[in-house]
């Protein structure tokens, strides 16, 4: 049976704003159901279950949120600049109050949900992977080091140790002058402790 386009979008809207009304544990698929105007029957042939269909949310959020085209590394061009360009698509995200809403209700719904736990955590690394651009900044030897994971953890942890986690106890998100700030200094961090010399 072919899924009809318009009919999953608006399954999606309805449940981003029920899990942001309700959380995960009390969003109910019936006012899912009823909110994108489909028959429940219709909601199940897009979705297999409420966590599917919360994770697609989290998925499809972060999706918007990027920019239509992932940061390509271009050996040309300034490692500090690219890494900024790199940070302020980070930061585009972690500056969304709809977004680090539903990451609060991820978050904590993930504590009495050891599957679901699992099953974002795998959404969210794939959503955030730059694993391709720092692997290209030390072949090129931009950057130094023997794991560029380690500088994609490092890098991703700077900015979100002053804009994810502060935002997420107490619910305002940074400016994005201060975002910038942050973004910035991350930048010129990894580069002091891995540009090439």
């Amino acid at each position: 049976m072919k899924k009809d386009p318009s009919k999953h979008e608006l399954i999606l809207e309805a449940a981003l704003r029920e899990f942001q009304e309700n959380g995960f544990e009390r969003a109910s698929m019936d006012r899912i159901t009823e909110g994108a105007g489909v028959s429940k029957r219709t909601v199940y042939n897009h979705f297999q279950c409420k966590i599917t269909l919360f994770q697609t949310v989290i998925s499809v959020m972060a999706e918007r949120l990027k920019d239509s085209d992932p940061i390509q590394f271009d050996p040309k061009k300034p490692i500090l600049d690219q890494l900024i360009d790199l940070g302020r698509m980070k930061g585009k995200m972690l500056r969304s109050d709809q977004f680090m809403q539903l990451i609060r209700v991820a978050m904590s719904e993930t504590l009495r949900d050891p599957d679901l736990a699992k099953a974002l955590s795998q959404k969210s690394n794939e959503a955030g992977d730059y694993a391709a651009f720092f692997e290209a900044a030390v072949k090129s030897k931009c950057l130094v080091a023997d794991d560029p994971s380690q500088i994609e953890t490092q890098f991703i942890g700077l900015i979100k140790s002053q804009a994810f986690w502060p935002a997420i106890f107490s619910g305002e998100v940074l400016s994005e002058a201060d975002m910038d700030k942050v973004v910035i200094e991350s930048a010129k961090t990894i580069v002091a402790a891995y540009g090439a010399q």
